[in-house]
């Protein structure tokens, strides 16, 4: 599962017919946008879903744009200068490690200081949530009791967090294409420092009613590829969007000629 904002692992080995424990929880909000011009504390809620006692541990991660659970397209800059947006260094969390009886549910608080010679831009970070209990279940293959199967479940949430410095000035360049099923695709290029979350409108030439709508997501210094759910009825469209972070932000636009 790939996904730009909560990243949810669950590796197990897919075998019919084993009875499963279930040993699970939740995490809420999967994601937030904090203000790093004055220090914040964040908390965020961790629930067992599950029917039995498990123990989890929090831990700060900085994932890359290129990274197979982000997907998130292609950084403009080098590793260490990605590296550099983290929040990993400045962020504390209490309590790490959680034990919870089904049904319980945590508060945990995630307290993050930055520097203020930090620079303008937007900083990022993922909290890896992770189960310490391996469940393991063994079934018994024909009339030999003692040959089994072993299954293992491992789970993992990692809700993020936005934090920006300064005021979000994210801007987004759009060259439209279609491909070759006829719907619009977007070549998204975003080269400020601040991430772009916001909703995209298509409209045609008549500008009244919307073709269609749809939430984009930029990574700072980053370009990917958007594929929109519309397909192509005219050849001509026109597209706007506003960054979500900076309500005083003015609408972008940009015409598509689709060949």
């Amino acid at each position: 599962m790939k996904l730009f904002n909560t990243v949810c692992l669950i590796l197990a080995l897919n075998l019919p017919s084993l009875a499963l424990a279930n040993p699970a929880f939740s995490v809420a909000p999967d994601r937030s946008y904090i203000d790093l011009n004055q220090p914040q504390t964040y908390v965020f809620m961790v629930k067992n879903t599950g029917d039995q006692l498990i123990h989890v541990r929090i831990t700060p991660a900085f994932l890359p744009v290129e990274s197979n659970a982000l997907a998130a397209g292609k950084s403009l800059v080098s590793a260490k200068q990605q590296e550099a947006t983290s929040l990993v260094p400045y962020t504390l969390i209490s309590p790490q490690v959680l034990s919870l009886q089904p049904t319980e549910q945590r508060d945990v608080r995630v307290s993050i200081r930055v520097p203020d010679d930090l620079k303008p831009g937007t900083y990022r970070e993922h909290l890896t949530v992770k189960m310490l209990e391996v469940a393991r279940q063994i079934n018994s293959a024909g009339n030999n009791s003692d040959v089994g199967i072993h299954l293992n479940l491992l789970m993992q949430i990692a809700p993020v967090i936005y934090g920006d410095k300064g005021s979000n000035e994210a801007m987004l360049s759009l060259r439209c294409q279609l491909n070759k099923d006829h719907q619009l695709t977007l070549e998204a290029t975003n080269k400020t420092p601040w991430h772009f979350s916001g909703i995209l409108t298509g409209y045609g030439s008549d500008n009244t009613k919307p073709l269609f709508t749809q939430t984009i997501t930029v990574f700072r210094n980053s370009e990917r590829t958007v594929e929109t759910n519309w397909k192509a009825t005219t050849k001509t469209i026109n597209l706007e969007w506003r960054n979500d972070h900076n309500p005083d932000a003015p609408v972008q636009k940009t015409p598509c000629n689709l060949k």
